[in-house]
């Protein structure tokens, strides 16, 4: 298990770009299509989001991070 911070930093600038915006719940085939991207390429990201910050779903990440700040 790592820290939420030195998780952050395993995180490819495009998922740092995506995560956000998931976690306010915008969906994945809008974000694609602002980034002119496929809806599976955004899911992608997601799922390896979750992988390197050792969480389940992004309400996990998102209560992870409400503890932590």
């Amino acid at each position: 298990l790592c820290e939420l911070r030195s998780c952050f930093g395993k995180l490819t600038p495009k998922e740092r770009e995506v995560l956000p915006r998931l976690l306010l719940g915008v969906p994945s085939r809008r974000l694609a299509g602002e980034m002119h991207v496929t809806y599976q390429t955004i899911d992608r990201h997601r799922k390896r989001v979750m992988e390197k910050l050792n969480v389940d779903n992004m309400t996990e990440l998102a209560m992870k991070l409400y503890r932590q700040y």
